[in-house]
């Protein structure tokens, strides 16, 4: 669903002056229907990270999808983190990327590689801090049975348009079977985004085992606070 701009004040405890200010000025993207903005929760996940800014716990927490439904240790495995990615551009990099990466028989890896380079041409799904989240405009349109996520290290930095302009070495690969996935898995990786230590993790290459332990402990603590109801997260 998206959210109106008294959805985003009574999220962020801000005006609608405020609000009004990031869509002008800082970037972030909305529609406008009969005169009311309207902004993704998709996009609005992404600014946010870009921007360096804490996600609230009202858009981290789903009525309907409780945080243990599907944990990102689910979606993310071992056998899902790639090492040495090759590539010195965007499709270079794409290509290299789906070859490593098991799917049904039904999709194409060019096809999926053709619809990662459409989302980029809108905006860059880069984050910040080296990293970004790749994914389909539209995550209904892939056969797959499955939500998951790849990490992949790239072999050389790639300049991705990123808002702090630092090259990106690491991709979170993002394909999911609903909508509701895309922004539950969307929101869990802005949350653990925000550990300087998973950061430096990454930036230093980490071992398969050892990211998904910390992964794995970083989520737990999300789950302890969504379920107290943490105002600051």
């Amino acid at each position: 669903m998206d959210l109106t701009v008294r959805d985003l004040t009574q999220l962020f405890q801000v005006s609608e002056k405020t609000i009004y200010c990031w869509i002008k000025e800082k970037g972030l993207a909305a529609s406008k229907i009969q005169d009311q903005y309207r902004v993704n929760r998709a996009i609005l996940l992404e600014w946010i990270r870009a921007r360096g800014l804490t996600a609230p716990l009202g858009l981290l927490k789903d009525e309907k999808h409780t945080p243990v439904d599907l944990p990102l240790t689910a979606a993310i495995s071992e056998e899902a983190i790639h090492y040495e990615i090759p590539g010195k551009t965007k499709e270079e990099v794409f290509s290299a990327m789906v070859q490593r990466i098991p799917f049904p028989p039904s999709l194409e890896t060019q096809e999926l590689v053709q619809l990662l380079l459409l989302r980029e041409s809108l905006a860059s799904t880069g984050v910040g801090e080296g990293i970004a989240i790749p994914h389909v405009r539209d995550p209904i349109v892939l056969p797959i049975t499955a939500s998951s996520i790849s990490i992949c290290f790239l072999k050389h930095p790639l300049d991705f348009q990123a808002i702090d302009r630092k090259p990106v070495h690491t991709f979170f690969l993002l394909l999911s079977t609903t909508i509701r996935d895309h922004l539950h898995l969307l929101s869990r990786i802005s949350y653990l985004l925000h550990d300087p230590a998973l950061l430096k993790m990454l930036a230093q290459r980490a071992k398969k085992e050892d990211l998904i332990e910390k992964i794995r402990f970083l989520e737990k603590g999300l789950a302890h606070k969504l379920l107290l109801g943490t105002e600051n997260i």
